[in-house]
């Protein structure tokens, strides 16, 4: 077997296929930072997250900072949590996975203004896991009808990129098209690393190129996605009680964001188009069996800060109204990258063994800013005899509304425009309810319901798909519900309480994007390998804490 290894040596890399520059976050991982899991005490967890016209928990201060007015005592407290996944793709394919967590953590205290207006103004210093990025998915797809090859070669011809072998002795011009020479920083990757793993060919004049895939070749995909990491939130938060009527908050957060994401896909073909540069029989394309994989590596990890205000208002013993908003989080972050191919090919020739290629980039890095949406949210909460709670809530997610900024604060225009195109408003809807059995036990229940942040459009696979960097692959999420259950026992000035939450999502994996071309005055679509991908999550929720 011939083993070639080539190594391509850059200075930059490319935001995606279609452009040139820097590797940035494509608009589909912006829209997962953006979003936040259901997390906090088991409290606000068992209700789930109804609780905004409440407060005087934890975690609640961390979505309507007005919480903290409600407090009468000092309270300090931790969350500790078992999270059983289990991701399965339409091929029944299934991975599991089993983590522990800590929630939340945090400390209110309490100081008594004996004024006949403001009752009381307090502080506080939570912890709040805002989103978990673990997650691991795999799946198989039968019988494809392209190959990724075939996507990359179309964009390839499209962008006026060719191939002149006679062309590349050194002293070109940079800004050169031509994928013989030396790469310079002008020609995407993904471009760079299809033709120089031999994944795809160039026509005899070297005006085209060829992927795989064609008539009568048959075959298989597979795929991997591992992430690991998640956003930490930090808040300190201030606030008070106005004529036991009128609770108030503000507070701010500086959150650490830490996600690394590992992704696998692979493509086993035979009757595949291979590029003949090894034969000397005049031939630039024959026919054979072919395995190619992409490999991509990214971490992603910066900080950022928002800043919180909201209300709670108590027209009557029976009812609570509350608002609160959350600005953007604004985030300076760090990409780490790299991708590697790797290619096995033979036509079946006795002369010709078969070939084994590897090709990678060298890692990357850039740096750059992004802002999450702005947040509202709405609540009301009716208390019934002083031994029931009913309270729903509703909040606003502008998700498209995100914006990315270089590294020292210039606007990428056309990564905020993607955003603009892919992305909608999330609505989130959260019932939650609370029955205290005897003044020491009490139990709980929920539901929520997160409407998909993707446009229709994206979703019925009527765009075509800007990814970042080699990573053609993306996740479009539906929507996303939570079942909820809980009880809670309080002992003198003790409190302990335990939460059940389930966690169903709906996800459509595409390895890369719809291709799109012209045929007989009409537009034409080639869809691209699609899973449905299911989660659902399990998690049980402890939390313990002291009031005084």
């Amino acid at each position: 077997m011939n083993k070639i290894f080539i190594s391509i040596i850059a200075i930059a890399l490319a935001t995606g296929i279609t452009t040139t520059g820097v590797r940035a976050q494509a608009a589909f991982d912006m829209a997962q930072i953006g979003q936040n899991d259901l997390r906090g005490t088991a409290r606000y967890m068992s209700m789930a997250g109804a609780y905004g016209a409440l407060g005087g928990d934890l975690s609640s201060i961390s979505h309507n900072p007005a919480g903290i007015g409600v407090y009468r005592y000092s309270d300090v407290g931790l969350t500790l949590g078992l999270n059983l996944q289990s991701t399965k793709s339409q091929d029944n394919n299934g991975v599991k996975n089993t983590l522990f967590s800590c929630n939340n953590a945090g400390y209110v205290g309490v100081f008594n203004i004996n004024s006949e207006s403001l009752k009381n103004f307090n502080w506080g210093f939570t912890y709040n896991r805002a989103l978990s990025f673990n997650r691991r998915t795999a799946g198989r797809f039968n019988n494809l009808k392209t190959s990724l090859s075939n996507y990359v070669a179309g964009v390839t011809n499209s962008l006026g990129y060719y191939y002149d072998p006679t062309q590349a002795e050194e002293g070109r011009t940079p800004a050169s098209n031509n994928l013989a020479s030396e790469y310079n920083g002008y020609v995407p990757w993904l471009s760079t690393l299809t033709f120089y793993s031999f994944a795809m060919s160039p026509n005899s004049n070297g005006e085209n190129f060829q992927g795989l895939y064609g008539d009568g070749t048959r075959g298989y995909g597979t795929f991997e996605t591992v992430e690991n990491g998640g956003v930490d939130e930090y808040n300190i938060t201030f606030g008070g009680n106005f004529y036991d009527k009128l609770y108030w908050g503000f507070g701010v957060g500086i959150t650490d964001l830490n996600h690394t994401t590992s992704t696998y896909y692979a493509e086993n073909l035979d009757d595949a188009y291979l590029d003949d540069a090894y034969l000397d029989d005049g031939n630039m394309i024959s026919r054979g069996s072919a395995v190619w994989d992409l490999q991509n590596y990214l971490h992603t990890f910066g900080t950022g800060w928002n800043f919180k205000l909201g209300f709670i208002a108590v027209p009557t013993q029976a009812l609570r109204i509350g608002f609160s908003f959350e600005t953007p989080t604004y985030y300076q972050l760090t990409d780490q990258y790299y991708a590697d191919s790797q290619f096995d090919y033979s036509n079946g020739l006795t002369y010709n063994p078969s070939v084994d290629v590897n090709c990678s980039t060298p890692v990357g890095e850039i740096y750059y800013q992004i802002s999450t949406p702005w947040k509202f949210q709405a609540s009301a909460a009716a208390i019934i005899n002083s031994r029931a709670t009913l309270s729903f809530e509703y909040q606003y997610t502008g998700t498209q509304t995100m914006r990315i900024k270089n590294n020292i604060g210039i606007t990428d225009f056309e990564m905020t425009q993607t955003v603009k195109d892919y992305l909608k408003a999330t609505n989130t809807y959260k019932i939650g309810a609370e029955v205290r059995v005897t003044p020491q036990l009490s139990v709980r229940a929920g539901y929520s319901y997160e409407s998909s942040p993707v446009k229709d459009d994206v979703v019925n696979n009527l765009w075509d798909i800007y990814t970042s960097g080699t990573m053609p692959a993306y996740n479009i999420v539906r929507n996303t519900q939570y079942v909820t259950a809980g009880i809670g026992y309080k002992f003198k000035n003790l409190y302990a309480d335990l939460a059940y939450v389930h966690k169903s999502r709906t996800n459509d994996y595409h390895a890369f994007s719809p291709a799109f071309y012209e045929e007989g005055g009409r537009i034409m679509a080639e869809q691209s390998p699609t899973a449905v991908v299911k989660d659902n999550n399990n998690q049980i929720v402890l939390s313990l804490g002291i009031r005084f």
